[in-house]
């Protein structure tokens, strides 16, 4: 029997910040009325919320002072958005791209209590399959682990990052690639 606690690496939905959030989307263009859209501020957010609120798709834009930026498809500073996120390098800007597009709840979990065999890496559902053993406790392993195998799960994040390791990584990955693959 599994008895180890659920978390999620889902950030939480920050109740007021949201309805002021939802109050601000009021006065911008939208396909729903401003009647429909304010009976919404009485309503609590269903679970789902959370994950739409960093879902995208995204677009990512220059500025015109030189940064990038990035919105969500129907968002844009001429609507009257503020960007979602803004960096100095477009590479950063895709990698983050990226880990927002393949976001969701780690699909893999490092037990704290050690077996004969070492720590448990436990995977979903239920958290009672143990898909792997480590020798020392590692959370950031398992988190990186449960991140790539998101990525896997996204081609849209994971051209994103692939974009954004840029043409000597591709070159260097590919060859080696083609070489692992050979018949």
């Amino acid at each position: 029997m599994c008895s180890e606690k659920e978390s999620s690496s889902v950030p939480p939905t920050p109740s007021s910040p949201a309805d002021s959030a939802l109050e601000e989307a009021l006065a911008r263009p939208n396909a729903f009325d401003l009647e429909f859209l304010e009976r919404l501020l009485e309503r609590e957010e269903p679970p789902a919320a959370q994950e739409a609120e960093w879902a995208g798709p995204w677009l990512l834009d220059p500025s015109p002072d030189g940064d990038f930026v990035f919105y969500r498809l129907g968002e844009s500073a001429e609507r009257g958005h503020q960007p979602w996120a803004r960096f100095r390098n477009q590479s950063e800007a895709l990698i983050a791209m990226a880990m927002l597009t393949c976001r969701r709840e780690a699909a893999y979990r490092l037990s704290p209590t050690r077996e004969a065999l070492g720590y448990p890496v436990r995977s979903r559902p239920g958290w009672c399959e143990t898909v792997a053993w480590l020798s020392v406790f590692d959370e950031d392993l398992v988190q990186g682990f449960a991140f790539l195998e998101s990525l896997m799960r996204s081609p849209q994040a994971l051209s994103y990052f692939l974009e954004a390791c840029g043409k000597t990584v591709l070159e260097r990955a590919g060859a080696i690639l083609e070489q692992r693959v050979q018949p």
